[in-house]
């Protein structure tokens, strides 16, 4: 008989404070459980297993957080990955492979939506032949930062699983073999739109904190020096030009907020036309060097492809007026960090990003990019989409799919 396991979010007793804690199992968690607990806190990862469930114990104690915002636990990996799997079962199996929040793996389990509920396996941070091994017990995988290679869906193209859909919480599937999905027959979607207000927010955070130095007077600040003098040469946004570059629904809401803060606005889409441009109150550009040629300001916003791949790098950078600010809000590898490094180094130019080529996976790893050290260029940790509103919206895009996909016919 097929054992069902679910995912129980049942806070422990009340501690000291009046914040409860979910019910970690660390005694059943695997040893790159436990060193994943540990790290996203920024602990030290070493020792035994018995010493890293110490650690875990300790820890989790003294931090004590909300249960409405909490996590929900990780199940352990090795009972699953020995369960048999060749009885029918009655719901539909999840695997959530990367950190939701409670209350989203609560309706996950209750009702999607469409009176659909399903089996919950919550398995954060798992490695990817774990991933490839459980992937073929399940009938839908959830990610947002874990990679899905082409192997996950070996064994649903040897007709070995009953892995039908693949959705990616947040906006883009790059990292996820499509390909190797649609030749195994597994739909792949994402939740387009969802993070959209987020990224637009962070987007114009970073816009006026280069254009008025506000991580540099934050900083001067600090160290109770007066530095006033040095921060005039704002040019401020209002009547200035912001060219954004990719206009789906991130950068239509940046936009939005751009002609709020009285800004002429720009726009390039290879699919985007002048109807849409006149709706939305905007300029329409043929191309993406007729943005870079007029604009004070520049955003970018496009996918990532092999046709995107680098698609500003040294001519087009070349091309923006002196002074002006680039912010690449799309993916790493769109703007050639190099080349932006280079043009910032030598003063043409400003820049910002919340994206890079090769980011960290884990906290406290040392950040690889030319542009780190650079006066002239700010960069936040990858984090246009987290905001509780966004997290919030996402879940609910992914519910929304999860409950379309297997409310449907066939």
């Amino acid at each position: 008989t097929t054992t069902t396991t679910t995912t129980t979010t049942t806070p422990s007793a009340s501690l000291s404070s009046s914040k409860t804690l979910p019910e970690y199992n660390f005694e059943e968690m695997t040893v790159k459980q436990l060193q994943s607990f540990l790290r996203e806190r920024g602990q030290r990862v070493s020792g035994t297993k018995s010493e890293l469930i110490t650690r875990c114990k300790s820890l989790a104690v003294a931090t004590a957080v909300s249960s409405e915002n909490t996590p929900s636990p990780p199940q352990p990996v090795d009972k699953l990955l020995r369960q048999q799997d060749d009885t029918p079962r009655a719901r539909k199996r999840v695997l959530v492979a990367d950190q939701m929040p409670e209350w989203f793996i609560r309706r996950l389990e209750q009702d999607a939506g469409e009176g659909v509920g399903f089996d919950v396996w919550n398995l954060p941070h798992l490695a990817t032949d774990e991933l490839q091994e459980l992937a073929c017990k399940v009938d839908a995988l959830v990610v947002r930062s874990t990679c899905v290679p082409a192997a996950v869906f070996d064994d649903r193209k040897a007709g070995q699983s009953h892995l039908s859909l693949v959705i990616r919480a947040g906006s883009g599937t790059d990292t996820i073999d499509v390909s190797a999905a649609s030749d195994a027959g597994v739909a792949v979607k994402a939740c387009t739109g969802a993070n959209a207000m987020a990224v637009a927010e962070l987007t114009f955070g970073l816009m006026l904190s280069v254009d008025r130095g506000i991580c540099e007077n934050d900083s001067d600040f600090r160290r109770k020096t007066w530095g006033k003098p040095r921060y005039k040469a704002g040019k401020g946004l209002y009547g200035r030009t912001l060219g954004i570059i990719g206009i789906g629904r991130i950068g239509q809401e940046v936009a939005k907020r751009a002609l709020a803060f009285g800004m002429h606005v720009k726009a390039f889409g290879r699919s985007f036309k002048k109807e849409e441009a006149d709706d939305i109150g905007v300029e329409r550009c043929d191309t993406i060097a007729e943005v870079l040629r007029s604009s004070d300001f520049v955003s970018i916003h496009l996918p990532y492809s092999e046709d995107t791949s680098n698609i500003i790098s040294t001519p087009e950078l070349a091309l923006m007026k002196p002074e002006a600010v680039i912010i690449n809000m799309a993916r790493g590898g769109v703007l050639d960090e190099s080349a932006l490094a280079a043009a910032v180094a030598e003063g043409r130019i400003m820049g910002a990003a919340d994206v890079f080529e090769d980011e960290p996976t884990r906290l406290g790893e040392e950040i690889r990019s030319p542009l780190a050290e650079l006066k002239g260029f700010q960069g936040t940790h990858h984090i246009g989409g987290s905001t509780k509103q966004a997290q919030d919206a996402v879940g609910e895009a992914v519910l929304s799919i999860l409950a379309r996909h297997f409310s449907s016919p066939g």
